[in-house]
């Protein structure tokens, strides 16, 4: 199944490696690395129940925190700590309200080639058998939110599902699931799936767990494909949150490998240096 990227260890790298037009992007050193990359420019039109973007954007399709096997584009990696912003890539996003609290989205998504002697690393003009589209629909029942997709992401067929919302009032339950199968090699599928709980206290102490589970992953490390993101089959991620005062707030997470059971530490502070500035 392919990729089609890799994630930002950090998000501060936003850009880097992400699948997009090479035009916007240029260097300035051959020993240094000195770049710049235009990563948001797009124009809109909005009506009453209709909105629409054209341009190069963010697309977030994510539902779970920690894995968001229905994050397509761009999307953060497990290990992601500054998720404040999102790289964009070129789209077309359409919605649609049908209700107070549903929506139809249909998305189309320009994929590029890679070509390792760009700035960017993707060619300039898009490659049509790399272009992707989705049809997204989200609704509400019983006090949960429910979303549908269904498409084309690169040369996979993609189907798949999401919910998010409050259990008894006390936990919060995040999912999202796709089943996908290569359009060039139909015998290679892959079905993929995310659950997380958390629950915030009134303290601001802040407790999410998550299970991922991808079929592609491998059972030993021998079998690793490392070009994955996650070449492991199972994964589990637990994060801490909590707000030391107004201004800071303290983050830790454990990442684990349940094929290897290698484990990834992170520890955090976040500041807020200003209504749009942050310190971490």
């Amino acid at each position: 199944i392919d990729q089609g990227l890799t994630g930002q260890d950090s998000g501060l790298s936003a850009g880097r490696d992400v699948e997009r037009s090479g035009a916007l992007e240029w260097s300035f050193s051959e020993t240094a690395y000195a770049h710049l990359a235009i990563d948001r420019m797009n124009v809109r039109w909005s009506g009453e129940n209709f909105n629409l973007i054209l341009g190069r954007q963010a697309i977030n399709l994510a539902t779970t925190f920690f894995f968001s096997p229905n994050d397509f584009f761009a999307p953060f990696t497990a290990q992601t700590f500054y998720r404040v912003y999102k790289p964009g890539v070129d789209a077309v996003r359409a919605k649609y309200s049908t209700a107070e609290l549903s929506y139809l989205s249909f998305i189309s998504v320009l994929g590029y080639a890679p070509e390792s002697d760009t700035d960017s690393g993707w060619s300039d003009n898009s490659e049509s058998t790399r272009n992707s589209w989705l049809l997204r629909y989200v609704s509400n029942l019983a006090g949960f939110e429910w979303g549908l997709v269904t498409g084309k992401v690169r040369r996979n067929q993609v189907d798949g599902l999401s919910v998010s919302g409050e259990v008894f009032g006390l936990l919060g339950l995040r999912a999202e699931a796709n089943h996908s199968e290569s359009l060039d090699e139909p015998s290679v599928r892959n079905s993929s799936y995310s659950i997380g709980l958390e629950h915030r206290w009134e303290s601001s102490f802040m407790i999410q767990f998550e299970q991922y589970y991808h079929s592609i992953g491998a059972l030993d490390v021998a079998s690793y494909d490392l070009q994955q993101t996650y070449p492991a089959r199972r994964y589990q991620a637990l994060g801490l949150s909590y707000e030391l005062s107004p201004l800071w707030t303290g983050q830790a997470s454990l990442i684990y490998n349940q094929v290897d059971y290698s484990r990834l530490y992170s520890i955090n502070l976040l500041y807020s240096v200003s209504d749009e500035s942050d310190l971490s």
